[in-house]
């Protein structure tokens, strides 16, 4: 299925648990053809995987442990390849900004600072 709102390179790959689809996966358009030759499952992290390993991982063509794959957006259902990164470890992974991450820890640290102020 083509995605609406991405444009024509972008297709979406149903995954799936217990036994419906349960999110949509974003992929590149010339990736299609192998990715859908796959049912891919809803892990326990929220990866899109199958018993050949992970759908960011089988985009980019790499094995289980090779190196890390960063997803840019931070989204996890977004496997197209320019939002995939590959990283040596996790500290380049975390080394850009992350806009959920950095939100969550300026919120807990101002809720400490208010908690310090009124205690």
């Amino acid at each position: 299925m083509r995605g609406k709102g991405w444009g024509a390179n972008v297709v979406i790959v149903p995954v799936w648990k217990g036994g419906e689809p349960v999110l949509f996966a974003l992929i590149d358009a010339e990736d299609a053809i192998r990715v859908a030759s796959q049912t891919w499952h809803l892990s326990p992290g929220g990866y899109a995987v199958t018993w050949r390993g992970s759908m960011h991982r089988f985009v980019l063509g790499l094995s289980k442990g090779d190196r890390i794959v960063h997803h840019i957006n931070e989204q996890k259902m977004d496997n197209r390849k320019a939002n995939l990164e590959i990283c040596a470890d996790m500290s380049a992974a975390n080394a850009r900004p992350h806009p959920k991450r950095d939100e969550a820890i300026r919120r807990a640290m101002d809720t400490r600072a208010l908690r310090r102020r009124y205690a």
